[in-house]
């Protein structure tokens, strides 16, 4: 019987605080649709998100893309997650998303520049060390990026200093590399 006490009880806490989060995303929706969609930060991100695309689409190496793509999906992945955690513990922010219900991380960068950085920088010249095109893509989104988009009204940070990503940038880029460039894949057999 006690269980099923505390499973009520923690049952009514939640379904209070799922009431609450519903109505702070209401709310961000009304945000969204009258201040947000649309603006000239929104065209921006949604260029941040898009044209990196098609750029690389173009020039990426053909007979690499699938080596590319997982390198790109891995990084879009461990930065989403990142992400979001940081956002829940107040670290930092987002003013400007492409959709309303996007707002738990900052897709434009996670699903758009940050992995097309990553899968260009493996790509070309592939005999650069890694662990110099590792050091080049951290200190670039740590100390030139992130500024920028602050600058720009589009970050903020609340509790973060920009130069605290440069480690994690730094293991992600090395880790997306070693996916890319793994040469041990085998092909599917029945």
């Amino acid at each position: 019987m006690a269980v099923s006490k505390l499973a009520h009880h923690v049952y009514n806490k939640l379904s209070e605080l799922n009431v609450n989060m519903r109505k702070l995303n209401e709310d961000y929706m009304e945000i969204w649709k009258d201040d947000i969609f649309l603006t000239w930060r929104w065209w921006l991100n949604i260029a941040i998100l898009v044209l990196p695309w098609l750029i690389w689409f173009l020039l990426r190496k053909k007979d690499s893309t699938y080596r590319l793509l997982l390198a790109g999906f891995f990084v879009y992945l461990v930065t989403s997650i990142l992400d979001s955690i940081g956002i829940t513990f107040g670290l930092w922010f987002y003013m400007y998303t492409p959709l309303p219900d996007l707002h738990t991380y900052y897709f434009p960068w996670d699903f758009g520049a940050f992995p097309i950085m990553v899968m260009t920088l493996i790509q070309f010249k592939p005999h650069i060390n890694p662990y110099l095109k590792a050091l080049f893509f951290s200190l670039i989104s740590a100390v030139v990026f992130e500024p920028v988009f602050a600058k720009l009204g589009l970050y903020v940070a609340v509790r973060w200093e920009y130069y605290y990503g440069i480690p994690i940038y730094f293991v992600i880029f090395l880790l997306a590399h070693s996916l890319a460039c793994k040469k041990d894949f085998k092909g599917i057999t029945e």
